[in-house]
């Protein structure tokens, strides 16, 4: 047996009884049927955006099946700037070329047909792989250089993602306001 954690999305304008009762009927409906009844409004604060409000929600969850329910700016309603726009092309083309990298500097494109692990010395036929990951001792096959580059990458992206956040804040003001609602239930 085990619980599950969800989210659920309102209105601002919904009624904070609605709420309470939607979140009820999901969890009379779920697993088996037990799980979280009460739901805590907090604070009236509106956070900035969907992860603000994920992050106090997981600061302040009490566990034992807590509902918590927060404001936040929705964005996803309010058009993209030019700038936005060039972030998110940005983003794309970086996925891109750190999928490419990937794909060219995986363990099945060396040429021996045997690869040392580095940490467990086993010999390991590339062709019998599934995955860049020593099956023995889960050691990462790729070299220290290949893995920095794509560790790169991916600060990379996180950067245009960072600057997308910042855009987005000088238009707050056009964003919706909803409430994120955590609930769980037992399975």
């Amino acid at each position: 047996m085990s619980h599950t954690v969800k989210f659920m999305y309102y209105p601002e304008q919904e009624d904070v009884r609605r709420i309470i009762a939607d979140i009820r009927w999901h969890v009379s409906r779920q697993g088996d049927h037990s799980g979280t009844d009460i739901v805590r409004f907090p604070t009236n604060e509106v956070f900035d955006n969907e992860d603000a409000a994920m992050a106090y929600i997981k600061q302040h969850d009490r566990g034992n099946y807590d509902g918590i329910a927060v404001k936040f700016r929705d964005f996803s309603t309010v058009q993209d700037t030019i700038q936005i726009k060039k972030l998110r092309y940005k983003i794309s083309a970086t996925l891109t070329k750190k999928n490419e990298y990937i794909h060219i500097h995986s363990v099945k494109t060396r040429k021996p047909i045997y690869i040392s692990c580095p940490c467990c010395g086993s010999k390991l036929n590339k062709d019998r792989l599934s995955s860049n990951i020593c099956p023995l001792c889960r050691t990462d096959l790729r070299s220290p250089s290949v893995l920095q580059k794509i560790k790169a990458f991916d600060e990379k992206i996180k950067d245009y993602e960072t600057a997308i956040k910042k855009e987005q804040l000088k238009r707050k003001d056009e964003a919706e306001i909803q409430w994120l609602v955590k609930y769980e239930y037992h399975c």
